[in-house]
């Protein structure tokens, strides 16, 4: 696993899940709390959709499917949070 992967990961297990735009449809939101450099990579292969404006980045559903195998590697499975 390099950085990228690990970052990939604790973004989306620290991330909380949204209504989408389409009707049933979900999104993945995670706070910017790494390094510009790495979250630009990340974007530049269509992981995460991240906007200079935004405080916040979107995982692509390329991310999702990436980031799920990854932690099914690692045997981490994402729980929610208790109420």
């Amino acid at each position: 696993m390099n950085t990228k992967d690990l970052a990939l990961a604790l973004l989306y297990l620290t991330s909380w899940d949204e209504p989408g735009f389409d009707k049933g449809e979900t999104i993945y939101r995670s706070e910017k709390t790494y390094k510009e450099e790495l979250l630009a990579e990340l974007h530049k292969e269509g992981l995460i959709y991240n906007s200079e404006q935004a405080k916040t980045i979107m995982f692509s559903e390329e991310g999702i499917e990436k980031v799920k195998l990854l932690l099914e590697e690692l045997n981490i499975q994402k729980t929610e949070k208790p109420v």
